[in-house]
């Protein structure tokens, strides 16, 4: 059970995001059968569905974490749940399956920028030295997409439609919305539970994905960093920040 100095609305209201995004992300292997029926198309042509999210993923990553770098953490993080509901009712509205395509890359756009915010939010967020717990506690959202949301998610496309489906997660996107408006602090050094903050270094580099975090994270510097790497300053600035994390 995680501690419950860790169970703040603000934490939660992180981990409600990377639920939004988790569900949405894969919700949509469920629903390509019924996809490829409405829209006639074959199974395999609508398994671009899947892949175009992915290249959404890799493209929008970079893209928005250096737009995003430039606002404070909550307005950005408000932003790119704005990005999400409009790229699901986008995937709701779509007529054919090139369209759903467009629309699915778009929505990916938000996914590792909004991912990668609330993650460094929620350790700037933390009671000194729980840092690391409040980012497993931000992540399990995601695990808790794969066992609730994503069957969730099916069912309600197998009952009602897929199309049904978006609109549900576009509507779970309006609500962890209105959740960041209310309940994350302006700055992430207004605590809301009066507790002390996490001290950590300043922002990891947009450049450094947080796999490079977890890289760091589970190997040493000196193994994970090669002194004349190119990546070396990247590696040495997100190992830093997950040392300060404890």
């Amino acid at each position: 059970m995680p501690s419950p100095r860790l169970l703040s609305p603000a934490l939660l209201t992180l981990a409600a995001a990377a639920f939004a995004i988790g569900t949405a992300e894969f919700v949509i292997m469920g629903l390509l059968p019924l996809i490829a029926a409405d829209l006639r198309v074959d199974l395999p042509s609508a398994g671009y569905l899947v892949s175009g999210y992915a290249l959404g993923v890799v493209a929008g990553g970079p893209l928005l974490a250096g737009l995003m770098a430039r606002l404070e953490e909550k307005r950005a993080l408000s932003g790119l749940m704005l990005i999400f509901i409009v790229g699901n009712l986008a995937c709701l509205l779509a007529p054919g399956l090139w369209s759903l395509l467009l629309a699915r890359i778009f929505t990916a756009f938000c996914h590792a920028s909004l991912i990668g915010a609330a993650a460094v939010m929620a350790a700037r967020l933390a009671p000194a030295g729980m840092a690391g717990r409040a980012m497993a506690l931000m992540f399990s959202g995601m695990t808790l997409a794969n066992v609730l949301g994503v069957p969730a998610g099916t069912l309600i496309g197998q009952w009602a439609g897929w199309r049904a489906s978006f609109a549900a997660v576009a509507a779970l996107g309006f609500i962890t919305l209105l959740l960041i408006r209310a309940l994350l602090p302006t700055h992430t050094g207004d605590r809301t539970d009066g507790k002390p903050q996490a001290h950590l270094p300043g922002r990891v580099p947009p450049a450094c994905s947080l796999s490079s975090l977890i890289c760091c994270r589970r190997y040493p510097k000196s193994a994970a960093c090669p002194r004349n790497s190119p990546a070396q300053p990247c590696c040495s600035a997100a190992w830093d920040w997950w040392r300060a994390a404890g």
